[in-house]
This record gives structure tokens, sequence and C-alpha cells, in this order.
């Protein structure tokens, strides 16, 4: 039986080594619960991340974790704990950024184009998988340094992830110096200011464009404000198996309007699950016209 022990912190605490049946056990319970297949060689990675959960709860062997899971979780705290200690939360300003280019020189250029044409003002954008915010909050100035001078317009930018201490820092807008270090100088006087601690914080005018929410992507009942005009999903596909990725493919191309824009990460491709795009640049690719069937949303 699982002795349980509170209060105790990140105490010191000698585990054994994680064993074949419990690193099996979690392994699906990743999978039922991220969709993230964590294949044999991520035993170690496992085993390091969740060690300091076993140490702040007093437990003393990973096979007492999964009983603690299975027998003492009722309302799924310590599920969300586990959860967000093995996503993964890599992410920097602009990352890839023929992404950023793209969206600048071409994608938002002819965006706006369009709408003056059509009488378009919203603009719709989904960070899937935005870790501590620095994907989408780099959208935000990209956008912010491509508004045409004089004209109103509604723009909204979802942000998701499945962890939610990524969240809670995503959404505080705060970031280190060492962050934005390397951000050009007139970004970091234009939409950041100091707040003390080593630390600087994104102004309000960034910080007013994005939303941020708690979505797993294996619920499709993905709350969006309607459909959207391109989906950021980079770095996220490589974690999951194909029929899973097919499924996710799937919805994006549903809830992307027509020409709609979705962008992956420099590991990843569609590799014949979007049928229903066509590729527009290095991991970029557009909505065909007529692909997706309509989804009945909330009006954007």
């Amino acid at each position: 039986m699982v002795q349980i022990s509170k209060g105790l912190g990140e105490r010191h605490v000698d585990l054994p080594a994680l064993e074949d049946r419990e690193f099996g056990w979690l392994r699906q319970l990743v999978v039922t619960h991220t969709g993230i297949a964590l294949s044999a060689s991520k035993r170690s990675l496992l085993q390091t991340r969740l060690s300091k959960r076993l140490r702040h709860l007093g437990l003393h062997s990973y096979g007492e974790y999964c009983e603690y899971l299975t027998r003492y979780d009722p309302e799924g705290v310590e599920r969300t704990a586990f959860i967000n200690a093995v996503t993964t939360k890599v992410t920097a300003f602009f990352r890839e950024l023929h992404h950023f280019t793209y969206l600048k020189d071409v994608w938002l250029p002819a965006w706006f184009a369009q709408a003056r044409g059509n009488g378009t003002r919203c603009l719709r954008i989904w960070s899937a998988g935005c870790a501590t915010g620095q994907e989408p909050y780099s959208i935000a100035m990209t956008i912010l340094e491509s508004l045409p001078a004089g004209q109103r317009w509604d723009i909204r930018i979802f942000a998701s992830d499945i962890d939610s201490d990524a969240l809670e820092q995503a959404q505080s807008g705060h970031y280190s110096r060492a962050e934005v270090a390397r951000l050009p100088a007139f970004l970091r006087r234009r939409y950041f200011t100091g707040s003390g601690r080593g630390l600087v914080r994104l102004s309000a005018r960034v910080r007013e464009l994005v939303g941020f929410a708690n979505v797993n992507l294996l619920d499709q009942a993905w709350p969006l404000p309607g459909q959207v005009d391109a989906i950021f999903c980079r770095n996220v596909l490589i974690y999951f198996d194909r029929p899973t990725k097919g499924r996710i493919v799937q919805g994006f191309e549903s809830r992307l309007r027509e020409h709609g824009l979705l962008l992956l990460g420099h590991s990843e491709g569609l590799l014949g699950l979007g049928a229903g795009f066509r590729v527009v640049g290095p991991t970029m690719y557009q909505r065909r016209s007529g692909a997706a069937h309509h989804v009945q949303t909330a009006a954007s």
C-alpha cells in the first residue's frame, strides 16, 4: 500500500529504477491522455521527469506512483501534473524563422489585400501546442508589424496546449531577458518592458491579441471560435502515431477556411495524410478549395 506523505516538497528520496511493468503502464497512460507514443528508448527520459513527482509526493518507487494515480487521485490533480511532466516544452520566439518571413512577406499582404476587397475584417489564427507562449506572441508581433495603416481589424490568436503549467506562464507574458536577447532591438523596444528580477513583459498591445486555453488535440471537440485562417502546429505531430496524426490533420483541414494555411515543424510533413492540402513552402501547406466540409461552430 502507498504511504502518502503530504507537504514533503522536493526532498531527496533514493528511487529504484523504472521497471518494465511500470514503464509499460505509464506509457499506456501517456498515450491514453495525450496521444504521445513513447518508444522504449524513452524509459530514462520518463524516469527522470517523473522522479520529481515521486519526491514531491514522498513516494519511494514508480510502482507506488502507479498505485497513487490509480487509487489516490480521484480529482485528477496528479494526473494533470503527470501530463505536465511528460510533455515537451521546447520553444523560442520566432523559432523556424522562415515561417514568420513567409507570413510577413507573402501570406499577410495577400490576406489583407483580399480582405479589403471582400470586406472581411476578422483574422483568426490558431497556435496549437503553444507551450509557454513564444509562438503565438511571435505571430502577434508579426501581424502588428504588417497591419495596414489607418484601418481597423478584428484580430484574434487562439493559443492552446495540454500543459497547464506552460499555459500559466504564457498567460503572464513574462520572459527572461536571455529569452529575448536575440530579438531585433526594435522589437524589444516596441513590445517589451522591464519588470524586475531579470524579467521582461510583453506589452498589452501584444498580449490582448492572444487568448489561451487548455486543449487536448485527442479531443477533437476543439473549442475554436469558428473556422480559422491559419493553424500553427509545429513540432507536435512527431509525438503521435500515424493514425492519430491522420485524425488530427483531418480535423485541421475541416477547421481551416478555404485556402487557409497550415504550418508544421521542420521535421514534420503530411506524407500522404493531407490530401486536402497543397505545398506552398517548406512545411507550409494551403487548404485546397472545397477540400473539407464546413464545420458548424460558433460564429467568429
